[in-house]
């Protein structure tokens, strides 16, 4: 075995868990009636030890850094918004080309309790390990990279509702993580809890803005309000039998790796159209809250069609700091993605389209995408 397939074993093969604590990682495991199966063994045992690692060095972070982190001026962050698939990396990333403002990294989120103290060693790790793209798609991966503060609130809480599909078991539990609707008073004011104290770390190590990205937040609106009454916020669509198609290959996906039991073809569907009926309900009931000049919205087929407009147009409707310092840079980086090349999206049934229609049908309403055109193209 190669050096490199080997740190990707012990880098990729721990799944969320990279940098989640002894006493959290036990009572996870407790809460789910240790739940495994054979096969899962050793990556139990590698999750078990490098918590026992990350304990260690939490203590540390917390006695170094606590009064400073506790300090930290926290500047309205901007959350971008939007369902999986729908473009939310490829603006997250744009963003992230402009250095006056900062974005977690895959490193950050990964290991949220001990970032400031050992990043420089788990950055050498990951980068030795890290293939040339995501796996879900052909986007870069590293470490360096805007990545989702979801799985930095799951090690900090431990409620999320990626933990679904690890932990099948207990998938009704996990799941009304997703908008937190159905959560307790107390679940709620610690996720808000965890929120704040993420980005208040960050905003130590940074003394900048933050562009923070999680298509669950889609759903979260009052909640994001409720600890940061000043954000602001920029939601990203896309054409829904696109975004159906890309997100059922990714859960596809995925399905193999996180899951201990069947996944068939029917229940991934009926978890599509139960995900985002619960997102997309949160987010059109709780879309007015944001105040005025807080908020715009942003077409993916415009985003990649004219990606420099529609950056300038979003830093003047939210009154953001004038574009063209940062443009030169972000032209660079889409120059050097010119020949990117998009998954294939397998065909849509027409008994699918249908229900996509129907489900979804004040998506295609509310953008103007069309419910006749057939999506059999690159993604």
């Amino acid at each position: 075995m190669k050096l490199r397939d080997a740190l990707q074993i012990v880098v990729y093969g721990r799944g969320f868990f990279h940098g989640v604590l002894f006493g959290d990682w036990i009572r996870l495991l407790k809460e789910n009636r240790f739940a495994r199966t054979r096969s899962q063994w050793f990556v139990y045992s590698m999750i078990t030890f490098s918590s026992v690692l990350n304990s260690a060095i939490h203590c540390w972070e917390v006695l170094r850094f606590r009064s400073g982190i506790r300090k930290a001026k926290i500047n309205p962050p901007i959350f971008i918004l939007g369902g999986w698939r729908s473009g939310t990396t490829l603006l997250h990333i744009l963003f992230g080309k402009d250095e006056r403002f900062a974005y977690p990294n895959y490193i950050q989120v990964m290991n949220p309790h001990t970032f400031l103290s050992a990043e420089w060693f788990f950055t050498k790790v990951v980068d030795a390990a890290a293939p040339e793209t995501r796996g879900i798609d052909n986007m870069a991966s590293g470490s360096r990279l805007p990545e989702e503060d979801e799985y930095a609130l799951l090690l900090l809480t431990g409620m999320s509702y990626q933990l679904d599909g690890v932990f099948p078991r207990s998938s009704k539990q996990y799941k009304r993580f997703l908008t937190f609707r159905n959560a307790t008073e107390d679940e709620t004011f610690r996720w808000k809890d965890a929120l704040q104290f993420f980005v208040r770390k960050l905003s130590y190590k940074y003394h900048r803005p933050l562009v923070l990205k999680s298509p669950a937040h889609t759903g979260r609106i009052r909640m994001i309000l409720d600890v940061f009454p000043d954000a602001k916020f920029i939601y990203i669509h896309r054409n829904p039998f696109e975004v159906f198609q890309s997100y059922f290959q990714m859960l596809k996906k995925f399905a193999t790796v996180f899951s201990v039991t069947d996944n068939s073809g029917e229940i991934l569907t009926n978890h599509t159209f139960e995900v985002y009926k619960e997102l997309n309900t949160a987010f059109f009931e709780e879309r007015n809250l944001i105040p005025k000049g807080h908020y715009c919205e942003i077409g993916y087929e415009d985003l990649t069609q004219n990606p420099i407009g529609e950056l300038r147009r979003i830093y003047q409707e939210l009154d953001l700091p004038d574009f063209e310092v940062a443009e030169p840079e972000v032209s660079r980086y889409l120059a050097s993605i010119a020949d990117y090349k998009r998954n294939k999206l397998t065909d849509l049934s027409p008994e699918l389209r249908s229900r996509i229609v129907n489900e979804w049908n004040r998506l295609f309403v509310e953008w103007g995408y069309s419910t006749e055109e057939a999506v059999s193209k690159p993604e």
